[in-house]
């Protein structure tokens, strides 16, 4: 009978004496059954590990290779289920128990698997949370975690893994477990999802709602007021930083592409384009190039934030720049001089 008490003193007990030779020891056999992607993971492992063990701070797939290391050995002599870079939910199996792994920092929320998945196959799940600046991670049933549904493209689970208490909504299960949920047939999973996001738990509803319900005239408009309203709430500062940042090219040369990135990131609908190009010349420069200029320093820390790079951007930026010289205004086009200026200004973000 599995003990989660028990399991959490060894799983704490052996992390504490883990070390790279014994990590580095296990890749070596992944690179055996391992695909191309795969190995490029495990190469990108070995890069970490050999800057430097710390579990206060460990990637999302060294978290995995870590958490079935110490899985096998307490399992010792049964079949535990991993492949790294793999999809799977759950990450790790043992007979008709699962372990997902996740990584946060301090309070963060995230999406976690598809609510519409099929059976797992398993009889109950874990979560094994790794949380930026701690030793010792969570390990809780992975239930205790969700908190909603949200859709992207599906609906998915809602996962709060910050470890405060949280209630969750009485209309996510029914009367029924997580457990219970996740057995059912896709059909019902659907059809108690749709009943619980018909009650506006959420405005990411409504593209899924169209979808499902092409022909829903009430759900059509409902979607586009949403939208609407979700246009007005816009931070302008935050959302020029975002897509400066994020589809560069887009912004200038692409105004449907630009519109649809707002309607996808912020379930939004409204004069996008005016937001960047309203007013004519301003400062000297077309709006859109004095948009860009005034948006620096927010293009700068939104990149630093996802973790992507402002030098490439940068080169992006200024090709949008060079290839504008010579233009008419009407193109966003900019003199020598405006584009040296705007070059400069890039250089010294």
């Amino acid at each position: 009978m599995f003990s989660i008490i028990e399991f959490k003193e060894f799983f704490v007990g052996k992390l504490s004496g883990l070390s790279k030779s014994q990590i580095m020891n296990e890749l070596e056999l992944f690179k055996e059954v391992s695909t191309a992607s795969s190995l490029k993971k495990i190469a990108s492992l070995e890069t970490e590990i050999s800057v430097g063990l710390e579990i206060t701070e460990v990637s999302a797939d060294l978290a995995e290779v870590i958490s079935f290391i110490i899985i096998k050995e307490y399992f010792l002599g049964e079949n535990v289920d991993y492949s790294i870079g793999s999809s799977k939910f759950p990450d790790i199996r043992v007979g008709k128990l699962g372990f997902e792994v996740k990584t946060s920092s301090e309070g963060k929320v995230m999406l976690g698997n598809s609510a519409l998945q099929a059976d797992p196959g398993v009889d109950e799940i874990f979560a094994i949370v790794f949380t930026t600046g701690q030793s010792i991670p969570r390990i809780v049933s992975y239930a205790e975690l969700v908190r909603g549904v949200k859709v992207d493209h599906n609906p998915r689970f809602y996962l709060d893994l910050s470890g405060e208490e949280f209630e969750v909504d009485a209309d996510l299960f029914g009367n029924i477990s997580f457990a219970e949920f996740m057995k059912l047939p896709k059909e019902e999973k659907h059809s108690r999802i749709k009943k619980y996001l018909s009650k506006a738990h959420s405005d990411e509803s409504w593209r899924w709602f169209m979808k499902e319900n092409p022909d829903n005239e009430e759900i059509l408009l409902a979607m586009i007021d949403a939208c609407v309203d979700a246009w007005r709430n816009i931070d302008r500062a935050e959302l020029k930083a975002k897509c400066y940042a994020e589809i560069p090219k887009k912004v200038f040369y692409d105004k449907d592409e630009l519109r649809n990135f707002v309607l996808r990131e912020y379930n939004a609908f409204g004069p996008v384009k005016d937001v960047f190009t309203a007013g004519g010349k301003r400062d000297d420069l077309p709006a859109i190039f004095a948009n860009l200029n005034d948006s620096l320093a927010g293009i700068k820390n939104y990149l630093l934030a996802k973790d992507k790079s402002v030098e490439s951007w940068k080169e992006t930026i200024t090709d949008i720049v060079s290839e504008s010289i010579g233009k008419s205004i009407g193109n966003n086009g900019l003199t020598n001089e405006q584009a040296n200026f705007l070059s400069t200004k890039i250089a010294e973000m």
